[in-house]
C-alpha cells in the first residue's frame, strides 16, 4: 500500500527534494507465485525526472504534484516480475510504463529493477537521453 505524501506548501525546494528521494528508497516485492524477490532502485537521473514533474506541476497546484507523482510511484511500485511490462520501442533494452502521458524505463538485471527515466511522451522521442 502507498501512503499519500504530504507536502507543504511552504516548505522549500530543497525539502520537496528530500521527499523526493526518501519516497524512492529501494522498495521490495515479492512475486508469491514465483517466489522472486525484486529490489527496486531508483536512478539519480530517474529521481531528477520526478523532481521536475512534480515542480512543474506544483506551479498551479501542490496537490495536483502530489497525484501525478503518487500515480507513477504506485505503478512502479506494482511490477511483481521482470518483463510485466511491454519492451520500449525506442530503447529495446528497457522496458516500459506508461503513466497518463509519461513513460517510465526501467532496466533489469538479475532481482534488481533500475527506474532509469520518466519521460513526456508529448516530446520528440529523440530527446530522451539514457
Amino acid at each position: 500500500m502507498v501512503t499519500k505524501p504530504k507536502v507543504d506548501k511552504k516548505k522549500s525546494a530543497a525539502s520537496k527534494k528530500g521527499w523526493v528521494t526518501r519516497k524512492k528508497n529501494a522498495a521490495k516485492k515479492t512475486n508469491k507465485n514465483l517466489g522472486a524477490e525484486l529490489t527496486i532502485k531508483w536512478t539519480e537521473k530517474s529521481i531528477s525526472d520526478l523532481e521536475a514533474i512534480f515542480h512543474f506541476y506544483a506551479q498551479e497546484s501542490v496537490t495536483a504534484a502530489d497525484k501525478v507523482v503518487s500515480e507513477v510511484i504506485e505503478q512502479t511500485e506494482s511490477i511483481i516480475y521482470p518483463n510485466q511490462f511491454q519492451q520500449d520501442e525506442f530503447h529495446p533494452k528497457y522496458r516500459r510504463i506508461v503513466v497518463r502521458h509519461f513513460k517510465v524505463l526501467y532496466r533489469v538485471e538479475t532481482k534488481v529493477i533500475y527506474i532509469v527515466r520518466i519521460f513526456d511522451t508529448r516530446q520528440n522521442p529523440n530527446k530522451l537521453k539514457l
